[in-house]
């Protein structure tokens, strides 16, 4: 599973298979205070949704609730056959655990089982009416 392999099971492998540094994209909300808060699975909320196709993110938007939002760019190591992640920044270690990454066939079939199946992650509100956000990807 993916949330369990660190980056640096992956790094002791004697074949690193397809993996490769990309880039890497997700939504998150725009509020300019501290901490983060994605587009997660709305059954597992510490899952983001991360794609290395910027456009897909559309489809994301398509299925939350309108907030303001913006596209974070992270540097990965990802593997497209294994469909998983690690964000490669100054943090990054051994431990680093994996992330999934969704590829359009598989937001396909989430979206189409559950129109619902990604939220905002929660603790932060807002008093303001939002409903008019639009999509970060047209900024």
């Amino acid at each position: 599973m993916a949330s369990k392999l660190t980056l640096g099971e992956v790094k002791a492998r004697k074949d690193q298979g397809d993996f490769r540094l990309t880039d890497a994209y997700f939504l998150q909300l725009d509020h300019g205070l501290m901490g983060t808060f994605p587009a997660v699975l709305d059954e597992d909320l510490e899952k983001i949704v991360v794609c290395t196709d910027r456009e897909l993110l559309r489809q994301v938007w398509d299925h939350l609730p309108r907030r303001r939002a913006k596209v974070t760019k992270i540097t990965a190591y990802v593997s497209d056959q294994e469909k998983l992640g690690f964000m490669v920044d100054c943090m990054a270690d051994d431990k680093t655990k994996a992330f999934k990454l969704f590829t359009g066939e598989e937001l396909d079939a989430m979206f189409t089982a559950n129109p619902e199946a990604v939220c905002w992650a929660p603790g932060l509100f807002s008093l303001k009416d939002e409903s008019q956000a639009r999509c970060p990807l047209d900024n």
